[in-house]
């Protein structure tokens, strides 16, 4: 029991160093793997000087839009002025023989 117990602790404290070598190649503070959670996501670069300020709700807001509201925007426009442009047509009779 005594022997398992020390294997145990000998294999967690070899996973550790492993994850703190790992952390510190990828460019992570050394102990940032050895934790119970992950790493938080950096959204600004580290060589950045000044830290990210922006709340979550800011930085969310980044990623969204985008292209979907440039297309929906302009097919608004294409469709207003097509429709437009058909109800200003002058409306032609059709021939007495066409019903």
């Amino acid at each position: 029991m005594k022997r398992q117990d020390y294997d145990l602790k000998e294999l967690k404290e070899r996973q550790k160093m492993q994850l703190r070598h790992k952390a510190m190649k990828k460019g992570l503070e050394p102990e940032a793997l050895t934790g119970k959670h992950p790493p938080k996501i950096q959204t600004a670069s580290k060589f950045e000087r000044r830290t990210d300020r922006r709340t979550y709700d800011d930085k969310k807001k980044l990623f969204e839009g985008g292209w979907d509201e440039v297309i929906k925007e302009e097919k608004e426009k294409f469709w207003k002025d097509h429709y437009e442009e058909f109800m200003g047509r002058t409306v032609t009779r059709l021939p007495k023989w066409f019903g």
